[in-house]
């Protein structure tokens, strides 16, 4: 299920974990965005349980 829309969101993150994670998103040639995608997919997945009762509502 793609879409064309776009959502931003911002979050914070200390210095010293941006420089270890740019310096991971470097050596394995990967964009932050594709991360960050693949984290929020994994996080609903494990939480779909909670979706699917509020649908039911």
């Amino acid at each position: 299920m793609r879409s064309n829309k776009t959502v931003q969101k911002k979050f914070r993150i200390d210095t010293n974990t941006d420089k270890v994670f740019q310096r991971i998103l470097a050596a394995k040639k990967e964009s932050m965005q594709s991360v960050i995608e693949s984290m929020l997919k994994d996080y609903i997945y494990n939480n779909l349980k909670i979706v699917i009762e509020n649908n039911k509502q």
